[in-house]
Order: structure tokens, then C-alpha cells, then sequence
């Protein structure tokens, strides 16, 4: 807003350019009002600090973690629900790099998290959480923060080359044909004959058998696997599971489920 000159300098503008002058202030102090206006209102304090998210979701309908233009992404739905909780400015929320947002893993289209970790920098206020999920679609939700070291990242931790995947099946899907009942229990020997043709698959190979619509020829086929193994089994309502975790290059959709379901 321009200082209006002092009453005694009156006479030397002449009546016609004092009012000049004071439209002039007025439509500057107009001017003003509206780009403060237009100013992102963040009802969180601005001490933000490097912390961890421990995010699950559902990823049925989306393309990807990571954004894509023109694709529906679970990083855009993180980046609206910390604009719509104040956390971050529309601007900030336009590059996920503003509020250096990575993510310790990378997921593709129609896949879920049970728990992904995702760095990025965020206000210190409480309920910060219980925020953030006020503002997430009900399948993405938000399970826990904890404060980072500023030099530690998710882009950092995650090992460029491999992903470690797991797969989770009853084992009544091992037992011998004509058996199948979900009372089924597996025996120790069961599991051990599962895990030794798990480790089949184990280091490069060509793996076009269980791709839709491959053929051997094409070097897309060929993966290389550098762990995959059975864990324990567990029980859960009255049924027994088991889960197989594979750590490998990323995975065209559905082919771990092709590759357990020929067991």
C-alpha cells in the first residue's frame, strides 16, 4: 500500500490529482487483499520435519504408486489428502519433490500394499494421521509415523534392482488332488517339498510358461529371481495359510500367481 501524501502537500496536487492518487492507493490496496487471498491457508504450523508413513492400500483401480499423467495414482491421492489437511500448498502438492515424497518401494497397476513406507517431510502436530485419513479414499489408509534422521530416505533404502513380493495362499491350494478342504493342514514334509521347488525358479531363467501371451523368443521373458522362498505356516480363522515372498525384478500382473498355482 503507497504512503498518501501528508495534508500540507494538498494545495500543489490540485483537487483533480488527489483523486487520482487515492483511486490509484485504493485499487493497489485492492490488489493486495486479493493475492493475499489467493494465498494457500495451511491450518498446521510450518515445522515440518523428515518422518516415515507406513501406508497400506488396496490398489485395485489404480495404475501405479507413482504418479503417471493421465493415470489414477495412490501418490496423487496422498499429495490431495496433504493439501486438503494443510500440510502442504497447492504449489508443493504439483511436484512430490517439494515435499520430497519417495516411496520404499514401487508398486504397478491393480496392486496392493499391506504396509508401504513413504518418506517425506511433514508438520510436527499431533493427530497428523488421523488428518491425513480424514482426507484418503477408505483404501489407502495411513497405519503409523514415526520421525526420520534428515539424511535417511525411502528413494535411498530401496534397492534399485529388486522388490521383494509376497503371496499369500491357503494350504489346502498344496494338498493332493481329491483332498482339497479347508480343514487341510499341511505337514512339515509338504512345505519342505514346496520350498525345494520354489527354489527352482531361483536366478535367471526364462519364465515364458507363466506370462499370458508369451513366447520363449522374447527376451521380456526372462527374470531373474534372487530369493524365493516359503515362510511358516499360520493360522487365520480356523484356516491355515501360507506366504511366499519372492525378491526379483518387478513382475508382469499375475504371474507369481501363475508360478505358485502350477505347484
Amino acid at each position: 500500500m503507497v504512503n498518501k501524501p501528508s495534508l500540507q502537500i494538498l494545495p500543489l496536487l490540485g483537487r483533480h490529482l488527489w483523486r487520482r492518487y487515492c483511486a490509484l492507493d485504493a485499487k493497489k490496496s485492492m490488489h493486495v487483499a486479493e493475492s493475499v487471498s489467493r494465498q494457500p491457508t495451511l491450518t498446521l504450523n510450518n515445522r515440518k520435519k523428515k518422518v516415515a508413513l507406513l501406508v497400506g492400500y488396496n490398489g485395485q483401480g489404480y495404475n501405479s504408486f507413482q504418479i503417471k499423467p493421465g493415470n489414477r495414482s495412490i501418490e496423487d491421492q496422498l499429495l490431495m489428502a496433504l493439501q486438503k489437511g494443510g500440510f502442504a500448498s497447492e504449489e508443493e502438492c504439483q511436484n512430490s519433490e517439494s515435499v520430497f515424497l519417495h516411496c520404499g518401494a514401487k508398486t504397478g497397476k491393480d496392486i496392493s500394499a499391506v504396509k508401504q513406507t513413504v518418506s517425506l517431510l511433514l508438520s510436527t502436530d499431533n493427530n497428523v494421521e488421523e488428518r491425513l485419513n480424514s482426507h484418503l479414499p477408505p483404501e489407502i489408509r495411513v497405519l503409523g509415523i514415526r520421525p526420520l534422521a534428515a539424511e535417511i530416505d525411502s528413494a535411498l533404502i530401496r534397492d534399485p534392482d529388486f522388490c521383494t513380493y509376497g503371496y499369500i495362499l491357503p494350504t489346502f491350494a498344496l494338498s493332493p488332488f481329491g483332498l482339497e478342504s479347508k480343514s487341510f493342514r499341511a505337514s512339515p514334509q509338504l512345505i519342505d517339498r514346496f520350498r525345494e521347488i520354489l527354489g527352482l525358479f531361483e536366478g535367471t531363467k526364462n519364465l515364458h510358461n507363466f506370462l499370458l501371451r508369451s513366447k520363449f523368443e522374447n527376451p521380456d521373458s526372462e527374470r531373474s529371481i534372487k530369493k524365493f522362498e516359503c515362510l511358516e505356516p499360520f493360522e487365520l480363522g480356523n484356516q491355515q495359510y501360507v506366504e511366499c515372498q519372492v525378491t526379483s525384478k518387478i513382475f508382469k500382473k499375475d504371474q507369481i500367481r501363475l508360478m505358485v498355482n502350477n505347484f
